[in-house]
């Protein structure tokens, strides 16, 4: 049997373009490192567990699934001008462990 390529390209870009939407849908940037710090407040006293958090230097992330399993990612972008750099002025992402420790204490700074 004959393969259509344009009917598996189509395919293929549809399965693409779903994956993406996931992703985009399971996103939420937060505006400011208090806020993600306020999320991260909330889903401890929820119970609800994280799967991961991550400084990634440009943002920080915390990780966590949905009822239906879904991954979700909350983040805040830091401002531009902190975003790690190499010599030659190249992004320098990173990823290490987020301290929520230190996430919790920008609690302590905001006005309540």
């Amino acid at each position: 049997m004959k393969r259509d390529r344009k009917s598996d390209e189509t395919g293929r870009l549809s399965r693409i373009q779903e994956q993406l939407k996931t992703h985009a849908a399971n996103q939420l940037e937060l505006p400011t490192r208090a806020l993600l710090a306020d999320a991260l407040r909330r889903l401890m006293a929820a119970g609800i567990p994280l799967e991961g958090a991550s400084d990634h230097g440009v943002s920080e992330a915390l990780y966590l699934r949905d009822p239906d399993d879904n991954g979700i990612e909350l983040y805040w972008d830091r401002p531009k001008e902190k975003w790690p750099r190499t010599a030659d002025g190249s992004l320098a992402m990173v990823t290490r462990r987020l301290d929520l420790q230190n996430l919790l204490g920008e609690l302590d700074k905001s006005p309540a």
